[in-house]
């Protein structure tokens, strides 16, 4: 399997829902930017560092690259959209990030080009505990010092945090490619990441969160992994070359694991110490450890782990390896 040839991400059929772009035109005034608007309402970005303080749509207007400041661009208000409209957003230090924003806002959509080095490519976190909703689509991320995309919300679940990452490329990061912090309902779909100096994508708390159609390529530690997480679903991911396991997943619950592809991993392709969930269809070969792992927290009814129609084979130290009987497997299709 030829996993070094560039890969044109797949299309699903879940479409995400955008986050609506609103224009304010009494906040534009506020700052005075009305009289540099483009026609359709945007507003032009010509220099960097800059900070959005009013809600709008705005567009890069050339390359543009610089140093200093917490962010080239600093979104300090709701309901903001970001086109970079085919241009390439580059900074030239690994102090500060690309984009990223103020911590209590929310309403943001970023598309269309190229973020290139800084300490994070894109920073959007939102610390007060409040919903916070964002679209991250169309978009080349790379040379990160740290983390590619990092999206963060409140520790309190009860919020939900409408989150979709879709169709953007991360690769060459000092840390994970792609990395969401107690989010409460998040989508990352379509994506690809390379060479991620940490996980490919890294989940962290939260609860709902859905990876689809992704591919993960040559990541140092994991491809995919979920910390603490309930009620995720992990469907028709490509893992492959990971400097450790495919898939690993530290106490998570109430999980679907279905039609993913595990190649040559350093680890296991699927190594996962949790309760109450499905394991179906996927594919986990020519690993350096198992095929599969599983790990259960508690070994009681109600938290069975179902393993049912995986193709696994030719897997170094095995094909699956469980410590305790209830995990309930059938191997193969």
């Amino acid at each position: 399997m030829n996993t070094e040839r560039r890969r044109r991400p797949r299309i699903l059929s879940i479409l995400p829902h955008p986050v609506p772009r609103l224009s304010a035109l009494l906040g534009l005034l506020s700052i005075g930017l009305v009289p540099a608007m483009a026609s359709g309402g945007r507003v032009p970005i010509h220099q960097v560092p800059t900070t959005i303080s009013a809600p709008g749509s705005y567009y890069l207007s050339r390359d543009l690259a610089g140093a200093g400041g917490t962010a080239l661009i600093e979104i300090a208000a709701d309901d903001v959209t970001i086109d970079l409209a085919g241009h390439t957003l580059r900074r030239t230090d690994t102090i500060g990030d690309g984009i990223r924003t103020a911590a209590s806002v929310t309403g943001i959509e970023i598309f269309g080009g190229r973020i290139v080095g800084g300490r994070r490519g894109l920073s959007l976190t939102r610390g007060d505990g409040s919903s916070f909703e964002v679209r991250v689509h169309d978009l080349y991320v790379r040379d990160a010092a740290d983390v590619g995309v990092w999206v963060e919300a409140g520790p309190d679940l009860a919020v939900p945090a409408h989150v979709v990452i879709d169709r953007i490329e991360v690769s060459d990061t000092g840390s994970h490619g792609i990395s969401l912090r107690f989010l409460h309902g998040a989508r990352v779909e379509d994506c690809v990441v390379r060479a991620a100096g940490g996980n490919g994508i890294d989940v962290q708390g939260g609860s709902g969160v859905m990876l689809a159609g992704n591919s993960v390529l040559r990541s140092a530690v994991y491809g995919i992994a979920l910390f603490n997480t309930v009620g995720s679903t992990l469907r028709k991911n490509e893992v492959l070359r990971s400097g450790d396991d495919g898939i690993f997943g530290l106490d998570i619950e109430e999980f679907m694991i279905v039609e993913n592809q595990m190649g040559n991993n350093g680890g296991d392709g699927l190594d996962l110490k949790a309760d109450h969930g499905m394991v179906r269809l996927n594919n986990s070969l020519l690993n350096t450890g198992f095929g599969l792992r599983f790990v259960p927290r508690k070994c009681l009814p109600s938290q069975n782990i179902l393993v049912d129609s995986n193709w696994i084979i030719w897997n170094q130290a095995g094909d699956i390896d469980h410590a305790a009987m209830c995990v309930w497997y059938n191997p193969f299709t």
